[in-house]
Parts: structure tokens; C-alpha cells; sequence
């Protein structure tokens, strides 16, 4: 049905309704029980109140500081699922660049036509299963969707998807993905030892090139294999089990993610609930404090009564219900356990 907006009145009238809301929607977004300006003291100067008031002033410190810690926990829990995107991201550049380093010992071998000693190892069929059991770590755990089958690729399709790596790509991609990761500084010190192979035979064939030779393929082999044999260093094992300790962490996510939306829409309604109420007494508090400090009858310590009352039954509910989620953030609280 439309408002009626037909005279000034009911148009100031409406635009103060408007304002309301969007006053009661910051409150409740800041947990702002008792604003800067308001003041219950001046209902009621008399000790009785002037105590409960004080308790709903530490009740309102209290809620924030629940606001604050599960929106910290919702940004740590969400950069431990941004680990886990590194840590399979680092085994997958691993696994490619230890793939495209046998296919160009492959090249260069087929070119001398002298086969390498260097065949696809024990070492290079663990790589590529340690990157197969991360990646269904993350399905089984919903922090991935499951990849679609693909049709296999025809041996052209496959050489023109290679052309879109190389070694140097791969570098740089595992200096990305391993930054983060527990493995990081092993990481670096052979990704590091890889590009200056890669950099200085990618200088020995420019000059070839510039004297109008090929560079020999033995020069060729030498660098791709002892590439091959640093990448097969790489800490892959610790990637698996440090994702493996997140995902311990985190999951089950659902149940997680859905705590954490119940949590922050209790603090939500409780905020809601006690901002109203105040309101409604401001709004129908038509008489003024007694002076000195005898009690005033206007009804604030009715007031002040259901606020308290809302403040503990806050407390007792958040002690029993989503505590053992957020403090301490324990896997062994056999609550949490329970819920799990």
C-alpha cells in the first residue's frame, strides 16, 4: 500500500521514519547499545539505576569485542582456505614444470640422437600422485569443485596447450604459490638455482644463434637434466601435509561457515531487540529525572530490568552455543567435538 505523502507533515513525518532505520541498521552493525550523546542516567540519577545502567555500558563492551572476534575468525578462517589454494597451486606448477622439463629433455635427446640416462623417475610419478591426492583433498573437503572430465587432447592439440608454458612461467608461478607455505624457503632456494639454469642456457643459445649455430644439444641436456634433478628436491611432501593440517582446521566447512553466520546474526538480533527497546523508552519517556538522586517513576527501571535480563540470557546462550567455537577455538572441547 503507498504511503500517503500528500502534505509536508507527512512527508517530514515519513523522511524521520527513513532516518530511523537507517539509524538503527548502523546501531546494530556497530553494536551500539547506548549512542555517543544518550544518556540513561539522566531518566533516573539514583544509584540503583545508575548501576544497572553501568553493567549494560560493559554488556555493550562485551558484544562488540564478540562482534570483533568472530569477524577475525571469518578472515582467518577464509586466508587458511587461501593457503590451501597456494599449497595445490605450488604442487601443480611443481608437477608442470618437471613435465615440461622431460619433454624438452625429450626434444633435445631426439635431436643429438643420443637417448638421455634421465628417464621419468619413481620421483616424477610421486609428484603428479601427491598433486592428485591434494586435489581431492579439497573436493572431499568442498573447498574445490570436482574438475570436469575432459575428452583427451589429439597429439597436436596436446603440443599446442604446451606452447603456452615455459620453464620461466613455471619459476615464477611457484615463487607465487610457495610465498605462503611452510616450504617457502626451501622453495626459493631451488626455484632460484632453476631460472639461473634456465637464464643462462636460454644466453648460450642466443649466442649460438648470433654466430649462426645451434647450440649443441649435449649443452642442452646438461642444463634440462640438472634442472630435472633439483625440481625432484622440492618439498612437495610438506605442501601435502600442510594442507592436510588445514583442512583439519577448517572442515567441516559447512558446519563452520554456518556458525559463523548464526553467531553474528544472534549478536544481530540482540543488538536489534535492546536498541529498540531503548528507543521505545526514549520515545515514550515523557517526564524527567527526579533531581538529586531519588528514583524516578517513569519506568526506566522496568526498562533497564528487560535490557539486563536480554544481556545475560545473551551470555548464557553464547556460552553454551558458540563459545566452544570462538573461545578458545579449541578441536578437542568435546561440545565442539558433538556439533562436528
Amino acid at each position: 500500500m503507498p504511503v500517503d505523502l500528500s502534505t509536508p507533515e507527512l512527508r517530514e513525518k515519513d523522511y524521520q521514519a527513513f532516518r530511523e532505520k537507517l539509524e538503527l541498521i548502523d546501531q546494530v552493525r556497530d553494536c551500539v547499545l547506548c549512542p555517543p550523546g544518550f544518556d540513561f542516567t539522566e531518566a533516573c540519577p539514583c544509584h540503583e539505576c545508575g548501576s544497572k545502567i553501568s553493567e549494560l555500558n560493559d554488556f555493550e563492551k562485551e558484544i562488540k569485542a564478540k562482534k570483533k572476534l568472530i569477524t577475525e575468525y571469518a578472515v582467518q578462517e577464509q586466508a587458511k582456505e587461501d593457503l590451501c589454494m597456494l599449497l595445490i597451486g605450488a604442487a601443480f606448477c611443481t608437477n608442470r614444470m618437471l613435465d615440461l622439463l622431460h619433454k624438452s629433455l625429450k626434444a633435445v635427446s631426439e635431436k643429438s640422437e643420443v637417448p638421455s640416462a634421465l628417464k621419468k623417475s619413481h620421483s616424477a610419478a610421486k609428484l603428479g600422485v601427491i598433486y592428485q591426492n591434494m586435489t581431492q583433498m579439497l573436493i572431499d573437503s568442498n573447498l574445490i569443485g570436482k574438475p570436469e572430465e575432459k575428452v583427451p587432447d589429439d597429439d597436436a592439440d596436446a603440443a599446442a596447450a604446451d606452447e603456452s608454458y615455459d620453464v620461466l612461467g613455471e619459476i615464477d608461478s611457484g615463487f607465487f604459490y610457495y610465498k605462503k607455505t611452510k616450504a617457502k624457503d626451501k622453495a626459493y632456494v631451488l626455484l632460484q638455482e632453476i631460472e639461473k639454469l634456465e637464464k643462462h642456457h636460454e644466453m648460450d643459445k642466443k649466442t649460438a644463434e648470433a654466430q649462426k649455430k645451434a647450440l649443441d644439444p649435449s649443452i642442452s641436456r646438461g642444463y634440462i637434466e640438472k634442472q630435472i634433478e633439483l625440481v625432484k628436491m622440492f618439498p612437495v611432501e610438506e605442501l601435502q601435509l600442510e594442507a592436510a593440517e588445514l583442512i583439519a582446521e577448517i572442515c567441516p566447512r559447512d558446519v563452520h561457515l554456518n556458525m559463523f553466520g548464526k553467531a553474528r546474526q544472534y549478536i544481530s538480533n540482540t543488538c536489534a531487540a535492546m536498541i529498540t527497546k531503548r528507543k521505545a523508552f526514549c520515545r515514550g519517556c515523557t517526564s524527567p529525572g527526579s533531581k538529586g538522586k531519588e528514583h524516578s517513576l517513569n519506568g526506566l527501571d522496568q526498562t533497564l530490568d528487560w535490557l539486563i535480563e536480554k544481556a545475560n540470557s545473551f551470555k548464557k546462550q553464547w556460552k553454551e552455543e558458540y563459545a566452544p567455537y570462538f573461545t578458545p577455538r579449541d578441536r578437542s572441547d568435546p561440545k565442539r567435538q558433538r556439533a562436528e
